[in-house]
């Protein structure tokens, strides 16, 4: 991304990011917080947390939005 904002001449870029493109600007603003003008993120990822925690995490959250949904049906 820094190559891009470099390639267009910017100082900074605005940012933003769904799903994956989240940890990416997490990732960018980490290592560049000075380029970063400004950054809309769907939704903050725990990057020190380890793959398999995130899928167990996610893999809880689903379970229970589709438990919420079929006691609403």
């Amino acid at each position: 991304m820094d190559a891009i904002r470099a390639a267009l001449g910017e100082s900074t870029i605005t940012y933003v990011g769904y799903s994956y493109g989240t940890v990416l600007g997490q990732l960018y603003a980490e290592r560049h917080p000075d380029r970063l003008r400004a950054a809309v993120l769907d939704g903050p990822v725990d990057l020190s947390a380890s793959a398999d925690d995130l899928a167990r995490t996610q893999a809880i959250a689903f379970e229970e939005a589709l438990r919420r949904w079929a006691d609403d049906c």
